[in-house]
């Protein structure tokens, strides 16, 4: 749980003073504490998901409306509340253009897919970035299901000294909908970095 002043959230857009209270807290950590936590943390298997949004650029892929499809995988997905209100949080390396689109609106709205263990090649592409326009619809096939969300807040965490630029930003988002999808699949995790599954 976020608990606390050092990691208090604040609004999408602002920095406010909770956050900086919360570098000075961050850059308290050695980098072998972190290279630690790292290492104990590839002895967790974590879900695997795929974000993806209408980002507003004039790249060659974007449609008439100015808008083309967008999206990255994320293994730091989490369920941080179910009531009174569903809340859902990740974080994103730096720099990244689905990160910009995200934090740049007051209530950016995106999808977050659960991939199944038959989705392992999608999780690859979005990874790498080498995604194809038909990958969006190829999503929703054999996936456990997904949400739709809209960002509330937004912490940009600094590296160890305060006075360098974020390197990942953690987002909370509520979830305004959900679909179920396959309901016999079997989840697609990230375990010692690789991908894996459960075996029940």
């Amino acid at each position: 749980m976020l608990a606390g002043r050092a990691l208090a959230l604040a609004p999408v857009g602002h920095h406010a003073a909770s956050v900086q209270h919360g570098r000075r807290w961050l850059s308290k950590a050695s980098a072998t504490t972190s290279e630690t936590l790292r290492q104990l943390m590839t002895r967790l298997a974590q879900p695997v998901v795929i974000l993806t949004c209408a980002l507003d650029d004039g790249s060659q892929r974007a449609t008439v409306s100015g808008r083309h499809d967008h999206g990255a995988t994320v293994s730091s997905f989490t369920s941080v509340a179910l009531a009174p209100v569903p809340l859902v949080s990740f974080s994103m390396r730096l720099p990244s253009r689905l990160a910009q689109q995200l934090g740049a609106a007051p209530t950016a709205d995106f999808r977050v897919t659960l991939l199944s263990d038959a989705q392992a090649d999608l999780a690859n592409r979005f990874a790498q970035g080498t995604f194809r326009s038909d990958d969006f619809e190829a999503l929703q096939q054999r996936a456990l299901g997904q949400l739709e969300c809209s960002i509330i807040s937004q912490i940009d965490l600094a590296a160890l000294a305060e006075d360098e630029q974020p390197v990942s930003t953690l987002f909370v988002a509520r979830v305004n909908q959900v679909s179920l999808g396959q309901r016999n699949g079997k989840p697609l995790l990230y375990y010692r970095r690789t991908y894996s599954s459960v075996n029940a």
